[in-house]
C-alpha cells in the first residue's frame, strides 16, 4: 500500500503544471464531445487531425503518457509509447503500457461505456515478425497468430470492463528505400512486411467479428499491387498523412461500432 501511495503523488508531482491542465483540457473535450479514445504507439496521433504532432504531456505513470492539440472533433488520442501488441496484456514490459491503460482507467479518463480504439501492432510487424519468423524458423503467419492471440486477450479484458471496445488495424511501414534509424528498427523488406501487414488485419478483422469488438484498418489500400507502400499516403514512411483521411472515411467499421466521420 505504502508503494502505491507513494507513486501516486510521484505521478501528482510529475503531473503537475502543463500537463496537469493539459490533462483537465482533454477530459474537459472528452467529456463535452463523447469523442473516440484512441490508445496505443504514435500512430494514434494520426486521429488527432494534425500533419506535425505536438504532443502534450497529460499525465506519467512509469514513463510519460501524452496527447495532443486536437482538430478533429470526433477523436481523442493518447500515446502511451511504442507499445506491442504481443505485450499488450503483459505486465512489467519495458514500455509499462498495460499498466498505463490500468492508469488512465484508476483516474477515470477512460470510463465504462466509453468508446475506446486502440491502435497497436505496426511496431510488431516493423520490428519484430519478420526477425521472428527467421530466428525460430517458422512460417511468419505462425508468428502473427501468437501476437494476435496475446492482443485479443487484451481487448477481451478491455471489453469485459464495459468499454466499448474497436482496434485500428496496423499500417504498414518503412518502403526498402527509407534510410535505417535507430528511433524505428526495421526488420525484413518491404514486400516481406507488407504481406504480415495484411496477414495481421485480416486475421486480427475475423477475431473481432468474433469477439463483438469493432475494427477498421486502411492497410490494404496503403499497398500497390507491386505488394509496395504507396508512400504519398505517409508523413515519414511510417505515420500517415492528414491525406489518408478520404480511406479512412470509406471504411466503415466492423460489427457496426460507429459511423467514422471528421465533420
Amino acid at each position: 500500500m505504502r508503494s502505491v501511495l507513494l507513486q501516486d503523488f510521484i505521478d501528482y508531482i510529475r503531473g503537475k503544471g502543463s500537463s496537469g491542465s493539459a490533462r483537465e483540457q482533454w477530459v474537459k473535450r472528452h467529456h463535452a464531445n463523447r469523442t473516440i479514445i484512441v490508445i496505443g504507439d504514435s500512430h494514434s496521433y494520426f486521429f488527432s487531425g494534425q500533419e506535425v504532432i505536438r504532443s502534450k504531456k497529460m499525465g506519467y505513470h512509469h514513463g510519460v503518457i501524452n496527447s495532443s492539440d486536437n482538430l478533429l472533433p470526433t477523436f481523442s488520442p493518447i500515446h502511451i509509447g511504442p507499445v506491442l501488441a504481443y505485450n499488450a496484456n503483459t505486465y512489467g514490459t519495458k514500455t509499462m503500457g498495460r499498466e498505463k491503460v490500468d492508469y488512465l482507467i484508476k483516474k477515470q479518463m477512460i470510463e465504462r461505456g466509453d468508446q475506446v480504439m486502440f491502435c497497436y501492432g505496426e511496431i510488431d510487424i516493423r520490428n519484430h515478425v519478420i526477425r521472428q519468423t527467421a530466428q525460430q524458423g517458422i512460417p511468419m503467419e505462425s508468428v502473427v497468430d501468437r501476437v494476435l492471440a496475446n492482443y485479443l486477450s487484451f481487448l477481451v479484458s478491455m471489453r469485459d470492463k464495459g468499454l466499448r471496445v474497436a482496434c485500428w488495424g496496423p499500417t504498414p511501414s518503412f518502403p526498402d528505400a527509407a534510410i535505417p534509424s535507430d528511433a524505428f528498427p526495421v526488420h525484413g523488406d518491404e514486400i516481406a512486411r507488407n504481406k504480415a501487414t495484411l496477414y495481421f488485419n485480416e486475421q486480427l478483422g475475423h477475431l473481432c467479428q468474433k469477439n463483438n469488438i469493432g475494427f477498421a484498418s486502411i492497410a490494404a489500400k496503403l499497398i500497390d499491387d507491386r505488394g509496395r507502400i504507396r508512400q504519398n499516403y505517409f508523413v515519414d514512411g511510417c505515420h500517415l498523412s492528414q491525406k489518408a483521411w478520404p480511406l479512412v472515411v470509406q471504411e466503415p467499421f466492423a460489427n457496426g461500432w460507429c459511423d467514422v466521420s471528421c465533420d
